[in-house]
């Protein structure tokens, strides 16, 4: 079970893939600041000026980028797999729980 509660609005992306022997979520989880100037980056413009819709955006497709390289990279032997479309919650207050996961993987940066 992963809990964060933060004193700032934090931006998840989320890609679900699933296969016959294999399903599980990618999640990517970040700061609104943060996510404000890497869409900056990406869009253009001041970090300010960023429409929520781009910053959605971004988020989602970057949990895109990444379930899709983890599908073509570490499940292409291993599995057909099929991904879900992103999806994107904003929110101060976050609970994620797995229940019967046999593997987990965790990267923060």
């Amino acid at each position: 079970r992963v809990e964060r509660s933060i004193p700032f609005p934090l931006l998840c992306g989320t890609v679900g893939f699933a296969g016959p022997h294999l399903s599980g979520v990618v999640y990517v989880m970040m700061g609104e600041g943060l996510g404000r100037r890497a869409a900056s980056v990406i869009f253009g413009g001041a970090p300010g000026q960023v429409p929520d819709a781009d910053l959605e955006d971004m988020v989602g497709e970057l949990a895109n980028m990444i379930a899709g390289d983890f599908k073509t990279g570490a499940l292409a032997e291993l599995d057909t797999c099929f991904l879900s479309l992103p999806s994107v919650v904003r929110s101060a207050e976050l609970s994620i729980e797995c229940r019967d996961s046999n593997v987990r993987l965790d990267t923060t940066y």
